[in-house]
């Protein structure tokens, strides 16, 4: 199969009928990182937050070094670190404080 399911997590989560849970009511929260490191990959998953939550999901499909790039990330918050995303990394979902639900989680390497 061409597909790997993350690796472990920082996060203190519960699992419940193949269902991760980052609870806001357990101590400790913390993000979903994949132990495996990416560069060019496809990440599918299905998730649900409560109202209000900034838990939320942000998809951007552009060309890494492509002139949309560029203005993308001289917009963004890692603009202060330029090796962002020049190299494979860990995937991150983060944790904001609030109840997020994720499922069905296939990353897949392209």
């Amino acid at each position: 199969d061409q597909h790997d399911r993350p690796g472990p997590c920082i996060a203190e989560v519960e699992v419940r009928g193949g269902v991760l849970h980052l609870d806001k009511k357990i101590e400790g929260g913390g993000d979903l990182v994949t132990k495996k490191p990416y560069h060019g990959f496809e990440l599918k998953f299905e998730w649900k937050i409560t109202k209000g939550c900034n838990s939320g999901v942000k998809m951007a499909e552009v060309d890494y070094g492509s002139d949309d790039w560029k203005a993308r990330f001289a917009k963004s918050k890692y603009r202060k670190t330029p090796s962002f995303a020049s190299k494979a990394g860990s995937l991150l979902l983060q944790d904001h404080g609030n109840d997020v639900w994720y499922r069905n989680l296939w990353v897949k390497e392209l």
